[in-house]
């Protein structure tokens, strides 16, 4: 049995909700504030009735019965009231239904805490009714804080208009239902200036009454004005007159001028009229005068908008126009209420009519300029004009040459945009709106620019304006809704980015804003997967992007998409694997803060054998359009040079290069194989022992020398690369290259010999010589598979120097010298005896006055001459020497020492170096050395240098030199110990060296 308490609320509930079910008036807050009680007496009529609450419980229903109680006592207050009453006082209304709801939702909330046995589905339902409570409100648009005054402020004609309006009532058809309304608003009257309302509506009947009202007239003469409407002072007729002490009227603020100037004039004050004095200043309304001044001006307004409606309808000239679009804004700016004449006269519609003929563009900026006064704060104006067309009208004006008229068009659309969202979302659609709003924000009208910031903030409130917006370059609303939206809008949002094509700062800023909300997404549906994914593509792309993606956190849902859905999948889901894959090549396609990123909580990294190996395992399951995506992956892994030793360590183990090898057959995809050649190229460097070893049994080396000869220039370039790159012996060599190869690799560098000069290098034409390069060094390092026939046809010598001169490219020196260098070694046993004619002194070498060369023990012949002296190769080699690459200085000393290899002839190799001026720059590059493989191969030719006596002799003054060589015993490896020791001991310094260290120990 329900306690006294509930039992009285229960029936106060009943009571108050048949009261406000039987308003005569029922407002929307009336029927939202019916909805609430129903709810509440659901709930209360399924738990309480039978429950017996505690002492809070029963407190919050006591509280709950006074904010039912103050309902009560509301509707009785309203029950009996009609529509008039209802609309004028619709403010006063709604403030007491939003403190009744008010108190009903807190009452409510005491209840649920006080009341724990309440059963899920009531204390939901109650959750409800609390939530809905709360996002109620009850304003009423450009309405009055004081209702009264407002109405007691206009003209009866003017109330008359706004009455019908607001009912839906025409006044001169229906003027007998217009007159019963406003008998029962009198009747409800009942605030504390009830007399001066009901004076109102009797003045209002009389005029309803009256055929010869001014409102209702129909003749088509204006009154003229009267002297006694016109101010003595101003001249001009008077909206505000007053009766001074001499009985003369005058408007107020004339009046007032004047008595302020006398008192500055410290004059007494004087009627202006008569000249007398006055006792007194004190003025009182002629309110006589002033209603028959505002019967007059109303009679004539009503005949003025009649004339404006004939000239507008019947147009003979351009000017009839133009002088009833001035009459229009004359009317305005006399009073503001002449608006309601105004909008009664339908003028829109006539307007819309002559915009389309000829000589229409003479008056279009003072159309756009009526037709926004009378939008302004007028809903049905406002859908009416839409109606009408002038979006389009008005949308076009925005492009005008005529600052005025765009100007008026910017206002117009804005004040539209503050009308509904059905009149935004027209805005919107129409074609070049929101373009043309867009380019008036760079406008130097400030005015002009704001106003149409304005009007696009209005339109952000649709959906599809915020696609146009961001179509017309403006996606920071787009971003907005992406980013706080709910998750429908969000996809929508996502979407519709993953299908544009936006500008370098555009993508920045989705990046910047959206990139956490986009990531968030990845985890959710399929459609959410998909969308966000899409975006990622994009933003991917560039550069300025990836550090950010990374540092957000993209990487443990990317990789938690390519390696949780299965094969077996539909292909939508297969799709999303492709894309999360795309992504993540282009985050590792360069260096980047992707290598110290952890992709689970234990801080593994992206490269380590987990992700490597999984990448290698989908291939054997991923479709074939998006293998070359994994190689692309691992390609990036490989090429880091902070992950890149890692990294291929992981896919040596996960026999990375087998499965790269499948992919060069003649069957494999295009993309596939070369993407498959691009990975061997990066890890060749690092696993070429692991290349070389799966050419056993394989048809591996045949199909990379087959692919030298490819159509496609990126795989002849990869191809050559890789071959060029890994190490091999004399057995691997003969056994795995073609014999005709060594003569196909001279012939092809060759032909690419003018490449060099007159245009820039491309990287394939670098990655394809560099290979040639490398096969052909494989080559050169085995006399025994270096035919000297095959040398000489094809002038190595002279290839490989012009190859030197190489800008910038210091792979390709770097081979090309340590091919000269095996060149130079096989000079010696290629070199041929000298033939003396018997008159011939043996002073004389194979040239002109000589018959030997000055380094090998022969006649090297420079026409096809692998010696470096015949070639000229000494002096290019030199210059190597100033590089800023070590491994190209290396090389470069490597091919010298090849000069003074033969102890015997040390002398002569010692000359032809001076004579070129290359000794110098050998200890030039000495003295700065480090302890290093550049610094041993340096002494070693230092030491064999100061060998010769008298260079020693000289030398041993370099102090320069004698510092360099102490430095490296001191400091140098063993080997350049010992060669540093021999050094000084030639140039007869070791013992004070000795000495020196001594001491220091």
């Amino acid at each position: 049995m329900a306690s006294p308490g509930v039992a009285v609320l229960l029936k106060e509930l009943s009571a108050v909700i048949q009261d406000a079910n039987a308003m005569i008036a029922k407002k929307e807050s009336i029927k939202e504030l019916i909805s609430f009680l129903e709810g509440i007496k659901e709930v209360l009529d399924r738990e309480l009735g039978d429950l017996r609450m505690g002492e809070g419980a029963a407190s919050a229903c006591a509280a709950l019965t006074n904010s039912v109680r103050k309902a009560q006592g509301m509707v009785s207050r309203h029950k009996r009231k009609r529509r008039l009453y209802m609309i004028v006082w619709l403010r006063v209304l709604n403030r007491e239904v939003e403190e009744v709801v008010r108190g009903l939702e807190n009452s409510l909330a005491q209840l649920q805490d006080a009341s724990s046995s309440l059963s899920e589905n009531s204390r939901s339902k109650l959750d409800n009714l609390i939530s809905r409570m709360k996002q109620t409100t009850y304003e009423v648009p450009n309405a009055e804080e004081d209702e009264t005054r407002n109405l007691l402020d206009l003209d009866a004609d003017s109330l008359i208009v706004k009455f019908s309006t607001d009912l839906g009532i025409n006044f001169e058809r229906d003027r007998e239902l217009l007159s019963r309304e406003l008998r029962y608003f009198k009747a409800d009257i009942s605030t504390e200036d009830k007399d001066e309302l009901e004076t109102m509506v009797e003045e209002l009947l009389s005029t309803l009454a009256c055929e010869n009202s001014a409102l209702l007239q129909t003749d088509n003469e204006a009154i003229p004005s009267f002297d006694a409407f016109e101010c003595p002072l101003t001249k001009q007729v008077m909206k505000d007159p007053v009766v001074l002490e001499s009985e003369h009227t005058y408007e107020r603020n004339a009046i007032e001028e004047w008595f302020r100037t006398c008192r500055e004039q410290d004059r007494e004050p004087t009627c202006p009229s008569s000249g007398r004095v006055l006792s007194t200043t004190e003025l009182h309304s002629n309110l006589v005068l002033r209603k028959t001044i505002e019967e007059w001006y109303q009679r004539n307004v009503a005949f003025r908008v009649q004339s404006v409606v004939d000239r507008l309808t019947a147009v003979e000239l351009m000017q009839d126009v133009d002088g009833a679009l001035d009459e229009i804004l004359r009317l305005f700016n006399e009073n503001p209420m002449n608006k309601w004449k105004i909008k009664s006269a339908n003028l829109i519609p006539k307007i819309a009519k002559i915009w389309s003929l000829e000589g229409a563009a003479y008056f279009r900026s003072k159309a756009l300029e009526v037709l926004d006064r009378m939008a302004v704060d007028d809903a049905d104006n406002q859908h009416i004009i839409v109606k009408e067309g002038f979006l389009r009208f008005s949308v076009r004006s925005l492009g005008s040459k005529e600052d005025e008229e765009k100007a008026n068009a910017a206002r117009l659309l804005y004040h539209l945009s503050t009308s509904s969202l059905e009149v935004c979302e027209v805005l919107g659609t129409g074609k070049g709106a929101v373009i043309h709003l867009a380019g008036l924000l760079a406008s130097k009208d400030h005015d002009l620019s704001q106003l149409a910031e304005k009007t696009l903030r209005n339109l952000e409130q649709v959906e599809s304006n915020v696609l146009e917006m961001a179509e017309a370059g403006r996606i920071q609303p787009l971003l907005a809704r992406l980013c706080e939206g709910p998750q429908e809008t969000r996809i929508r949002m996502a979407s519709y980015l993953a299908k544009r094509h936006l500008v370098k700062s555009q993508v920045k800023l989705v990046a910047q804003s959206a990139t956490r909300s986009l990531i968030a997404m990845l985890p959710g549906t399929l459609e959410a997967k998909e969308a966000s994914l899409g975006v990622f593509l994009m933003l991917s792309s560039l550069a300025d992007n990836k550090s950010l993606l990374i540092e957000a956190g993209i990487l443990p849902p990317l990789l938690d998409i390519m390696f949780s859905i299965h094969s077996s999948v539909n292909n939508r889901a297969l799709k999303l694997k492709e894309w999360a894959a795309e992504v993540v090549s282009k985050l590792v396609s360069s260096r980047g803060s992707w290598e110290n990123a952890s992709i689970d909580a234990e801080g593994t990294t992206l490269y380590s054998e987990f992700v490597v190996h999984n990448l290698l395992g989908l291939m054997a399951h991923a479709r074939p359009d998006w293998k070359h995506t994994l190689l692309q992956i691992l390609t990036g892994m490989a090429s880091s040079p902070d992950a890149g030793e890692e990294a291929c360590e992981h896919i040596r183990s996960g026999h990375g290069v087998r499965i790269c090898a499948v992919f060069l057959s003649e069957t494999s995809v295009d993309s596939h194989r070369l993407h498959a050649l691009r990975l061997l190229a990066v890890i060749a460097p690092r696993l070429g022992p692991d290349i070389v070893r799966e050419f056993h049994g394989t048809e591996m080396a045949a199909r990379l020398q087959a692919l030298l000869r490819s159509t496609n220039t990126e795989e002849r370039a990869a191809a050559a690369f890789v071959l060029g790159a890994i190490p091999m012996t004399e057995k691997e060599v003969s056994q795995h290259l073609e014999p005709e190869l060594l003569e196909w690799t001279l012939t092809t560098l060759a032909s690419l010999k003018d490449s060099k000069r007159g245009r820039s290098h491309t990287r394939l034409l670098s990655e394809t010589i560099e290979g040639l390069l490398g096969i052909l060094l494989h080559f050169l390092r085995f006399n025994a598979l270096s035919p000297p026939a095959t040398l000489r046809q094809h002038d190595v010598m002279t290839l490989l120097v012009n190859e030197l001169d190489r800008q910038g490219e210091f792979v390709i020196k770097h081979r090309a010298a340590m091919g000269i260098k095996c060149l130079s070694n096989m000079a010696a046993s290629l070199c041929r005896k000298p033939e003396l004619p018997p008159t011939t002194c043996f002073c004389f070498r194979s040239r002109p006055g000589k018959l030997s060369c000055s380094i090998h023990p022969g006649v090297c012949d420079p026409a096809d001459s692998v010696c470096m002296v015949e070639a000229r190769a000494i002096v290019p080699v030199l210059e190597l020497l100033e590089e800023e690459d070590q491994g190209v200085q290396l090389a470069a000393m490597e091919a010298l020492s090849t000069l003074l290899a033969d102890s015997s002839n040390l002398r002569g190799a010692v000359e032809e170096l001076c004579r070129v001026e290359g000794l110098q720059k050998i200890l030039e590059l000495f003295y700065g050395l480090q302890k290093g493989e550049l610094q041993d191969r340096t002494a070693w030719v230092v030491e064999r240098i100061v060998r010769v006596d008298d260079l020693a002799k000289s030398l041993s003054v370099d102090t320069k030199l004698f510092k360099a060589l102490v430095e490296a015993f001191k400091f140098g490896s063993a080997t350049t110990k010992a060669l540093a020791q021999d050094a000084l001991t030639n140039l007869k310094q070791l013992s004070g060296v000795s000495a020196g260290v001594r001491r220091k120990k």
